[in-house]
């Protein structure tokens, strides 16, 4: 967006090298207060998981240009499974809406950075490898259940109704950079929990739908 920027060459197989910013969340809007809310906006990120999906497994030199398809739909794919990419809370205090908590402040960041963190903030893949273990230990038994959700709609769904229960649970306020809300130990090891719970059901799924369309 600045002036003196300079595009990101473009790459082979690639249509463009935007951002697409609201690629990478679909805003189920809600208000638990009657605030009016602005109906779902397109394209988000369920439109355009279901378009990746359509074109993985094409052939290479296809003209819909299936690279670019693959680590957009890993991406988009693993960002729907934190809940608030999948919500804006709208009320009195935000009537714009709180950008997927992004405008609710609990100490030390915003809701949707803390909801972010919830795997660590260790990029090694020394640490990424021995999460990764963890949570396929942790959550093996639940394969089953996770795999036949392949449809991107349930996965959206389903952090939209986390959101709710979970993520806004703490009551109304949205807090500020002066005063912000101290989370509990409670809803801090509950947070935890489904964190794990969801990128042990973002991994699965992935793969669920990679070898559906790549084999």
């Amino acid at each position: 967006t600045r002036r003196d920027a300079i595009p990101t060459p473009l790459l082979q197989g690639f249509p463009d090298m935007g951002r697409h910013t609201n690629w990478h969340y679909v805003d189920y809007n809600f208000s638990p207060d009657r605030t009016p809310f602005p109906p779902l906006e397109t394209p988000n990120a369920l439109t355009e998981l279901r378009r990746m999906i359509d074109i993985l497994g094409k052939p290479v030199d296809d003209s819909s240009n299936p690279v670019y398809a693959l680590p957009w739909f890993l991406h988009i794919g693993g960002d729907v499974h934190n809940p608030l990419h999948d919500v804006s809370r709208y009320s009195h205090d935000l009537p714009q809406g709180d950008r997927g908590g992004n405008n609710v402040f609990v100490t030390g960041q915003n809701l949707h950075a803390f909801w972010d963190g919830l795997g660590g903030s260790n990029m090694s893949q020394a640490y990424v490898d021995a999460f990764a273990t963890q949570i396929e230990g942790e959550y093996k038994a639940n394969q089953k259940t996770y795999l036949p959700e392949i449809d991107p709609e349930v996965w959206t769904l389903e952090g939209f109704n986390n959101a709710r229960k979970v993520v806004y649970s703490f009551g109304l306020p949205n807090g500020s950079q002066e005063h912000p809300i101290v989370l509990s130990k409670a809803y801090k090891s509950k947070a935890k929990s489904l964190g794990k719970r969801q990128l042990a059901a973002a991994g699965i799924r992935l793969a669920a739908v990679l070898n559906g369309h790549l084999n």
